[in-house]
């Protein structure tokens, strides 16, 4: 669909609702491919890069050496303002949000079990 200034946008969204079932979201992209999005699509579990890794990504060395190859559960919005572009941000359970590279990460699930710290 195009946007405002012409450009072509994602495709088409169309949401399909039946009485006592789970509601389905469809993205139909520019190609005409059909892709089912998942109900929990907000949450994922990541596999975080080792200690090196996490440094990498400029996190603190205790943060780092604690956390590092630790599967968590974080928040994803794409297109969101509240999550990063190319990111995710790890909560260490001390009040730290840490932003590290989406890259630097394995998607290991999805679901819509609660996020929780690393």
């Amino acid at each position: 669909m195009p946007a405002e200034d012409g450009r072509r946008g994602a495709g088409e969204i169309k949401v399909s609702v039946a009485p006592g079932e789970v509601p389905k979201v469809l993205l139909k992209g520019p190609s005409g491919k059909v892709w089912r999005i998942p109900r929990d699509w907000r949450r994922r579990r990541i596999k975080l890069p080792d200690c090196g890794g996490l440094l990498r990504n400029n996190l603190h060395r205790d943060i780092a050496q604690e956390f590092g190859g630790r599967i968590v559960a974080v928040n994803y919005h794409p297109g969101s303002l509240c999550c990063l572009s190319g990111g995710y941000r790890v909560r260490d359970g001390r009040g730290g949000k840490w932003p590290v590279r989406a890259a630097d990460c394995v998607v290991v699930g999805f679901g819509d079990e609660a996020e929780r710290y690393a």
